[in-house]
């Protein structure tokens, strides 16, 4: 099936829906939702952190969006140390860098400014929600902004029950806590585990070792590191060994005698004829016996009757 005939076989998402789903939210939840965005022919909308309850059971219960596809969350806090940058206060060279000399990588590094996805944001922490009706095709994300010490916001497993695992999750990996929640326990991690991993601050000991792959400071690349120059100074030697047999070559055929040229004038020596009397007998010869001579028929009388002459 062609892309054309997978485009026409989609369902057709009705006009206006999603438009229709707004304004009942708006309506509902008045200055509690305080962002939202209508593009792409989907939605996105922020909500405060105490209608993140009431507006799912809104979205569930009154605008037709059954199906539960995911919960989870974001630290839009920039990872430390992932630049890969580093700050100076003039151009290369310039008085003012030596402010700079003897201080460390992390002193030195950009504080990249925090910025948040759509429908924007006030706080490191958010808390994602996805649902989708069925039956018109029509999907909206909720968002709600947590705090930055201490994430929480209420659990929605009373109006979906497959939001446990997914709060379970959100709790272990981001540390947020879900009030209501009937059980948060580990999913992944050892119960005596201590951190959240996917905290942007969150300290990844194996990268201590090695630092991500790509991420480099502009440094001067060691020459025996650098592709380039290591390529440059193997055609180099190459180059330089080639003239040398060059070079012993040309001096071996100047140091070696010359031979005589020909002159023409010289005689050609005689070829000697070997003599067959003077040749020894082959080892493996025999004496070869003539044949026997065979005697004539004798004559037939003639018609006289006389003897034949």
């Amino acid at each position: 099936m062609s892309d054309l005939e997978v485009a026409e076989a989609a369902p057709a998402v009705e006009a206006g829906h999603h438009q229709r789903i707004l304004d009942r939210l708006t309506q509902e939840l008045g200055d509690e939702l305080v962002g939202s965005v209508l593009e792409r022919n989907d939605l996105w909308v922020r909500v405060e952190a105490s209608a993140w309850h009431r507006a799912i059971e809104l979205c569930q219960r009154q605008l037709g969006l059954t199906l539960f596809v995911f919960l989870s969350g974001i630290d839009w806090q920039p990872a430390a140390g992932l630049s890969g940058e580093k700050t100076f206060t003039g151009e290369a060279g310039g008085d003012d860098d030596d402010a700079l000399e003897g201080m460390e990588d992390d002193e030195t590094a950009v504080v990249a400014e925090m910025v948040h996805g759509l429908t924007g944001g006030n706080t490191r922490f958010q808390a994602l929600c996805r649902l989708y009706d069925t039956d018109r095709h029509v999907g909206i994300t909720l968002k709600a902004d947590l705090e930055d010490e201490h994430p929480a916001i209420s659990t929605v497993v009373d109006l979906f029950r497959g939001a446990d695992w997914h709060e379970r999750e959100t709790w272990e990996m981001f540390g947020f806590a879900f009030t209501g929640h009937p059980g948060l326990r580990h999913l992944y991690l050892p119960g005596e585990f201590e951190g959240h991993p996917l905290r942007k601050d969150f300290p990844l000991l194996a990268r201590e070792v090695k630092p991500w792959p790509g991420i480099v400071n502009v440094e001067q690349i060691p020459d025996h590191l650098d592709p380039k120059k290591i390529e440059a100074a193997r055609q180099a030697q190459a180059e330089a060994d080639e003239a040398a047999g060059m070079s012993e070559t040309a001096s071996a055929v100047a140091a070696s005698p010359a031979a005589p040229a020909p002159t023409g004038e010289e005689e050609a020596a005689p070829v000697e004829t070997p003599d067959p009397a003077r040749s020894p007998p082959a080892e493996d010869s025999q004496p070869v016996e003539a044949p026997p001579l065979e005697k004539p028929p004798p004559e037939a009388p003639s018609a006289t009757g006389e003897a034949p002459s």
